[in-house]
């Protein structure tokens, strides 16, 4: 498996909603130049459902600082 610094950011984001929920269980919804829509696990993607959205801007710092972080070049 190819190592995909986006999906890491993804993972990243997607496990800090859940640790500062409490630990509730979240499925993130990402769309290259849109961004990230997170919602409660198993919810149906409406704007009222979306507990966080971040943009597409900061999930590529977030996917940059993961392959810094990995001793790539970011």
């Amino acid at each position: 498996m190819t190592y995909d610094p986006i999906n890491a950011a993804l993972f990243e984001i997607q496990r800090s909603v859940s640790e500062s929920s409490g630990g509730g269980i979240f499925d993130i919804h990402y769309k290259a130049d849109r961004g990230a829509l997170v919602v409660p696990h198993g919810a149906e993607l409406t704007p009222d459902n979306v507990v966080l959205a971040v943009p597409d801007a900061q999930v590529m710092f977030y996917a940059a600082m993961a392959e810094f972080a990995r001793g790539g070049a970011a």
